[in-house]
């Protein structure tokens, strides 16, 4: 089987098929991966009139962000129109990109339904008879091969060494399955994780799609490069820092609701119930407001200030 992309499936596990070698990763990872790139760079990088280098170094940016990516720029780079073909693609990749994420956001991400996956894509595709046309092309587009690999390496009898191979060794034998199109590659991953019943989420940092351990993980492990940490390690941060100033303008708030109090207890004659309870009102609505973020500590300062002393 000749194909671009070649890919096998085994439980919750993908295998990418590079040609030298086979890359093993989490189910929808292909499809993650071509969800959480950003294009708009590469399209304006393309429309350049580009030197040798300059189109040699994008394609090397490109391709090093994942290996479908390497195996689908390999006949562009060969060709004698490179660079128009080069924009084409990544601008296909664009709108491709939303016409899949049209599947995706109804199909894996979380629901307060009792539908699994699968009943949910079938439903898609009974509403939507632009995306059940797509699906219904895929055994025309995909080819399938069993593969065997000894000791990790693709076991091709015509080839194998003088003599043979010999005992002991390790077999591994995988369906892949390939085509030249890489719409019908995610689709076919979409329906994988939909059997497994799979679920992805938008991140709360950085707004990309990742899969979470659990229903209460907001956040993914991606490492931004501005910080060095990942988004869940920026939004604890976050999230401490925040309780940090929010138990800040509460503890003011305490210690000026206590003075005023002890004032108002120790002469009500000067000191009147009804102000004090007006004060409060205010009082109160400034923290919650701080907490929001619309006062700084200082202006919350001045919201709290008491009555001169009397």
């Amino acid at each position: 089987m000749r194909a671009l992309f070649c890919m096998g499936f085994e439980n919750n596990r993908e295998f990418i098929d590079c040609g030298d070698k086979v890359v093993e990763d989490q189910l929808g990872s292909v499809l993650i991966a071509f969800l959480s790139t950003d294009f708009k760079p590469w399209i304006r990088k393309s429309e350049l009139d580009h030197t040798a280098e300059s189109f040699e170094k994008l394609c090397r940016e490109i391709e090093a962000c994942h290996p479908f990516y390497y195996l689908a720029l390999r006949p562009i780079v060969t060709s004698d129109d490179a660079t128009r073909l080069l924009n084409h693609w990544v601008l296909q990749m664009e709108f491709l990109q939303d016409q899949v994420s049209q599947i995706v956001n109804p199909v894996f991400l979380p629901y307060q339904d009792d539908l699994n996956d699968m009943q949910r894509l079938c439903m898609l595709q009974s509403k939507e008879p632009q995306f059940a046309a797509k699906f219904m092309r895929i055994p025309e587009q995909l080819h399938a091969e069993r593969r065997t690999y000894v000791d990790g390496s693709r076991f091709l009898p015509v080839f194998s060494p003088a003599g043979g191979i010999s005992p002991p060794f390790a077999v591994q034998s995988r369906m892949f399955f390939g085509t030249d199109d890489f719409e019908t590659i995610l689709l076919f991953e979409i329906e994988q994780m939909a059997e497994m019943n799979s679920t992805l989420r938008k991140c709360g940092k950085c707004g990309k799609y990742f899969q979470p351990f659990s229903s209460r993980t907001l956040y993914c492990d991606r490492v931004q490069a501005n910080s060095g940490k990942t988004c869940k390690e920026l939004a604890a941060k976050e999230k401490y820092e925040k309780k940090i100033a929010a138990d800040e303008g509460r503890s003011l708030y305490r210690r000026r609701n206590r003075t005023y109090a002890m004032r108002v207890s120790r002469a009500p004659q000067i000191y009147k119930k009804k102000d004090y309870n007006t004060w409060k009102v205010a009082a109160v609505a400034a923290v919650e407001r701080y907490e929001r973020g619309e006062l700084t500590i200082g202006q919350l300062d001045e919201a709290l200030a008491l009555p001169k002393k009397k």
